[in-house]
């Protein structure tokens, strides 16, 4: 029995399951660790891959801290470029080619354009007493795949990839060093849609401690602001209030752009994770002369009223923004709601364009 094609897949150390959670769930369940979401682009290529396995081993080594005793006083190879790398190719490849697997006579193998594209969330748990508790009999993640277990699931014709019906979720020890276990945890599932216009944002929350570090532990800190906004948002912005303005810093998952004038402005520095995408958005402005400020857009500054705006995202690449609310605080204590409309922008057009053709150039063939 073939796995539906709208199922999730897990690659743990090599092994293939079958999921009903989808990644932000998967993630609030597992203990805390470095994790990063990447797509693929066509057949072979992971979009910016190299960038994913640069700030995913560098978010490893901070999240480990002065931990190091446990690995032996080195970093585990998952916290460095090169050990990460090979690691997280095979679990990509396993993830794509049992998720493709289940869809291969409702695509051409032939067409390049016709694959579909996949979105991979990785994380990575380097904390010894997190990794056996989470692989544990009664531990979170056997405990949730032996309730989602379902040994017909999988028909992946390799003799390098197979269900284990024993559920046997042994960590990997470490190879460069005399101690310390880790586990590396990939989720695939197909790439949504991108939401159809109007596309709506509110501006709601503060911003995250450390925007540097892509920590699984923000997953669950922003439960409350994604539980907070209706169906028909697509995102939450996190600012910072200074009196009655409002600095803008990026989304809950994503990056934001605003079009003030014929300039864009983003924040950047400490203040975001700068994202792949948001990184791309820089490139072919900078190759088409299409100004840019890296600073904060403030909202409430008559002097740079928006005329538009984008928000950024792996799976959204550029989304621009129709509509958008947020709401300020008086100094005596009343408080009012904004709403502004955008119209659409050639502008903002032009780089949506730019940005999509040239991702597949941004690509690791890799799958």
């Amino acid at each position: 029995m073939r796995m539906p094609a709208s199922s999730n897949v897990l690659v743990l150390n090599k092994k293939i399951f079958g999921t009903h959670l989808k990644a932000d769930a998967l993630l609030r369940l597992l203990p805390r660790g470095a994790y990063t979401t990447a797509r693929t682009v066509g057949k072979r290529g992971v979009f910016e891959f190299e960038t994913h396995v640069k700030r995913t081993a560098a978010s490893c080594a901070s999240l480990i801290g002065d931990n190091l005793a446990t690995f032996g006083g080195h970093l585990p190879s998952v916290a460095t470029e090169a050990g990460l790398r090979s690691r997280l190719t095979a679990s990509m490849q396993l993830a794509t080619m049992a998720l493709r697997s289940q869809l291969s006579g409702s695509f051409s193998q032939t067409s390049t354009d016709s694959y579909p594209n996949v979105k991979l969330t990785c994380l990575i748990v380097t904390n010894d007493i997190d990794v056996l508790n989470c692989c544990s009999t009664t531990g979170p993640l056997r405990s949730h795949l032996i309730s989602s277990f379902d040994a017909t699931s999988f028909d992946i014709n390799t003799d390098d990839t197979f269900l284990d019906s024993n559920l046997k979720l042994a960590p990997l020890q470490d190879d460069n060093n005399l101690g310390g276990q880790t586990l590396l945890i990939l989720h695939a599932t197909l790439l949504p849609p991108r939401r159809l216009p109007p596309v709506k944002v509110v501006i709601a929350g503060a911003p995250r401690e450390n925007a540097l570090a892509k920590d699984s532990e923000w997953v669950r800190a922003r439960t409350s602001l994604e539980a907070s906004k209706g169906d028909d948002i697509e995102e939450v912005l996190l600012c910072v209030t200074e009196k009655e303005r409002l600095r803008v810093l990026e989304g809950t998952q994503t990056n934001v752009f605003a079009l003030i004038g014929d300039v864009i402005y983003t924040a950047g520095g400490s203040d975001v994770l700068e994202g792949t995408v948001r990184r791309l958005v820089l490139e072919v402005c900078a190759e088409n002369n299409i100004p840019v400020i890296l600073e904060a857009p403030n909202l409430g500054d008559s002097e740079k009223a928006w005329d538009g705006a984008f928000l950024t995202s792996t799976s959204r690449l550029v989304l621009p923004i129709d509509e958008m609310e947020w709401k300020t605080q008086s100094s005596d204590g009343s408080s009012r709601i904004h709403k502004q409309t955008f119209k659409p922008s050639e502008r903002i057009s032009t780089i949506e364009r730019l940005v999509y053709s040239a991702a597949e150039s941004h690509c690791s063939n890799i799958l």
